[in-house]
């Protein structure tokens, strides 16, 4: 028998028995036609012959929950980068464009993924906004009727995460559970993907009654225990990765309902460290088995999104692998989609320019900021007011109180008391803002402003001082989106995002380069976090336990309510 290319003297994946067998495999076209054992007959021929000389070979890495603007990144030069790291296919939840576009904005990261170097299938976003328009100001919604114009789209392969659980658990006919609904009736053999914390027992119960039976978010071990005994698909991200729970999996074998994702992934992180190459790297130096590790990030993910033509080595499949350079846990020397070589070693890979419309580059509107914003006034000669507690090591907060000095009718801040924060409206509708404070492991000196921030990407800054508030801020707005880090009144790092104000078309290390300044120099004003940018990102999450803050005003998340900043 002919066939188009013919790989030899392997050693192969077998996602059956899970484990690398001495072998060989053929394409005819983008498929794999044919696999063994040892070595093929004489009456296999090819019109192109390799030796994989010992090498291991996998199937192609699938991760089924990340989001292409978290890398602030367009799909383009997120999948020029993804391919370097053996990853063939990604599900992205597209919700950070449809906060800021609606439906357009998913339509026009449709069209930016095309013929990129991985395949890029998406969620519909369900959490658009990721509370309600009463808490947070969005420029796009997504309903019913924006659901079923995006549900047929071939490149939809499930209900994205669905964050807002109390409107899921207590709110039978609300927004949530009618998007489930009708997603089920659109697309009743896909997913509905969960964003699931802090909840457990009948309510937990009551949220996968509703449909919702994924969840990646992190938990102690007995709230992941708790979810393994339900059912569910629990997708560990790097945060996740604890040696008790991995042991557990092992001890139970539990893979069938574990995979690992990456779910938001910096640029700088993923060039210096990788995608979901780096959770399956991590997973096995805390003891997982590599065999294992490949099956979860292989066969389990597209068991899940119902991919029935990839996932594994084997005839009928697509052609999407990774050769391994050696025994060392996991480095692709090459990478191929549909049988085309996506990536060999060593290789910088620029992303193709994707163009997107120009509206999407002067998204930012709102009016030139200065120093008179930023005044919180009061009759009062003292106030007490809420405080968010930001941690070193998470990304969810929590509430305390402190009293504050009144001078002139101006409460005071800095200077040893916490920072003022300020989310401003960004999308020309209400013109509006609204005040809190920071504390705890935040920076002490200067100010950070950033329009991506979760979800509603608003326009967000924080300071010590009102002039550094003001030149962050103004920068932002000048660039059309992006970071920016002030200090003694002028800009000390910066990078832009005129993508809707979420993402750069510049490629993975270009930006990762700015970002890893803005990192440094937040860290130089005194923020202390595993990841900086991420802790200040999600202070703005109004989905995210404890207290957080949109352009509505502080935001008590468990109970989905708004709360006021004084309470004296």
């Amino acid at each position: 028998m002919h066939y188009d290319v013919l790989y030899t003297n392997g050693r192969i994946y077998n996602t059956p028995y899970r484990e690398f067998l001495d072998g060989f495999f053929a394409l005819r076209g983008e498929k794999i036609a044919y696999t063994g054992v040892g070595q093929p007959g004489d009456d296999v021929t090819a019109d192109l012959q390799i030796d994989l000389q010992g090498r291991r070979v996998i199937p192609g890495l699938i991760d089924i929950h990340t989001h292409v603007e978290s890398s602030m990144l367009t799909p383009q030069a997120f999948a020029a980068e993804e391919c370097r790291h053996g990853v063939t296919t990604l599900v992205c939840e597209p919700h950070e464009i449809a906060n800021v576009a609606g439906v357009d904005g998913v339509f026009a990261m449709f069209e930016a993924g095309e013929d990129a170097p991985c395949d890029i299938y998406y969620g519909i976003p369900s959490s658009v906004p990721a509370s309600a328009p009463e808490l947070e100001t969005t420029g796009g919604i997504i309903d019913v009727e924006e659901l079923r114009a995006i549900a047929d789209h071939p490149r939809v392969r499930c209900l994205g995460e669905v964050m807002n659980q109390k409107d899921v658990v207590d709110n039978p006919d609300g927004r949530s559970n009618r998007l489930i609904r009708e997603f089920q009736k659109c697309r009743p053999e896909l997913p509905v993907e969960g964003h699931v914390p802090r909840i457990g027992g009948e309510r937990l119960a009551r949220s996968m009654f509703n449909g919702i039976d994924s969840d990646h978010t992190e938990h102690t071990f007995g709230e992941f225990l708790e979810r393994y005994r339900l059912g569910y698909l629990v997708q560990l991200q790097e945060k996740c990765i604890k040696k008790e729970l991995l042991a557990h999996v092992v001890e139970n074998n539990l893979y069938d309902n574990t995979c690992f994702v990456t779910d938001d992934v910096m640029p700088d992180e993923l060039v210096n460290h990788g995608a979901l190459d780096h959770v399956l790297r991590l997973a096995v130096k805390a003891g997982f088995p590599f065999e294992q590790a490949v099956y979860c990030c292989t066969k389990v993910p597209a068991v899940r999104m119902r991919f029935f033509d990839r996932g594994e080595i084997r005839p009928g499949y697509y052609a999407d692998f990774a050769v391994l350079k050696d025994e060392e846990l996991f480095e692709p020397a090459e990478v191929y989609l549909k049988g085309k070589k996506t990536y060999t070693d060593g290789e910088s890979r620029r992303p193709a320019k994707y163009p997107f419309p120009e509206k999407y580059y002067d998204s930012v509107h709102c009016a030139p900021i200065t120093d008179d914003l930023f005044t919180l006034s009061s009759d009062k000669d003292k106030v007490t007011c809420r405080v968010i507690c930001v941690h070193p090591d998470r990304t969810q907060t929590s509430e305390d109180r402190v009293t504050f000095e009144v001078r002139d009718g101006e409460v005071a801040f800095g200077d040893g008391k916490p920072n003022l924060c300020c989310v401003i409206e960004r999308y020309g509708k209400t013109g509006g803002h609204a005040f809190g404070f920071m504390d705890g492991s935040c920076h002490n000196q200067g100010a950070v402003a950033c329009t991506y921030c979760h979800d509603h990407h608003n326009l967000f800054v924080c300071g010590e001082n009102k002039k550094d508030m003001a030149v962050a801020a103004e920068r932002v707005r000048q660039m059309h989106g992006g970071f920016a880090v002030a200090l003694d009144g002028r800009i000390i790092a910066e990078a832009a995002l005129p993508v809707g104000g979420i993402m750069s078309d510049v490629s993975a290390k270009e930006l990762g380069d700015q970002i890893n300044e803005v990192t440094k120099a937040m860290v130089s004003l005194g923020y202390r976090h595993e990841d900086p940018i991420m802790s200040f990102c999600t202070v703005p999450l109004t989905v995210s336990p404890a207290l957080k803050i949109s352009d509505k005003g502080l935001i008590d998340v468990m109970e989905s309510r708004l709360v006021d900043l004084f309470v004296d």
